[in-house]
């Protein structure tokens, strides 16, 4: 096989990266509560778990990625034979594959936008394969309204003990003028 591109030689590498930005949180708009209805009418107010991150508390935006074009002009450094055609060392740092590395930028260019496509595509295959999130909103709701019960029975074993304590007090001893 003859290769396209000899050592030495300038060429445009085609590769996309991801981007990472911040936007507002879609479910809370920024204001870092939700307000939930419950089944009999009442409405509460719960932190947003979405912009939520481990135990701090909500920020009122989420962190996002995209996926954008690089198209880089490198320098080949090196050739190797591999079973998908030729493989090139660009820039002693770089390995572009056979149908990444282009003699202009207007071909790498639209290998570029092609690849982002298709990565974007698996991306959201793969936000379809999701079955579910670690904890929706109804786990949250009903978490916490479990801990606000036992909070409550907690609450009232205490004093239902404190009322018995008051009861069983020892009368106070006049202390002397």
């Amino acid at each position: 096989m003859i290769t396209k591109f000899g050592i030495g030689a300038t060429v445009y590498h085609a590769q996309t990266q991801w981007r990472e930005f911040s936007q507002g949180c879609p479910s809370c708009f920024g204001k870092k509560k939700l307000t939930i209805i419950m089944g009999d009418g009442t409405q509460h107010e719960i932190d947003c778990v979405e912009c939520q991150v481990g135990y701090d508390p909500p920020r009122g935006y989420v962190m996002t990625r995209d996926n954008s074009t690089d198209v880089m002009e490198r320098q080949v450094c090196e050739v190797t034979e591999s079973n998908d055609g030729f493989e090139y060392l660009l820039d002693n740092h770089y390995v572009g594959r056979q149908d990444t590395v282009f003699a202009t930028r207007e071909e790498a260019e639209a290998k570029a936008q092609e690849m982002c496509k298709e990565r974007d595509e698996e991306e959201r295959q793969k936000m379809a394969r999701k079955e579910r999130p670690e904890h929706s909103w109804a786990w949250n709701v009903s978490y916490h309204r479990r801990c606000i019960r036992d909070a409550r029975k907690t609450l009232a074993y205490h004093e239902a003990k404190l009322g018995i304590a008051q009861t069983k007090a020892k009368p106070e001893k006049e202390t002397p003028k």
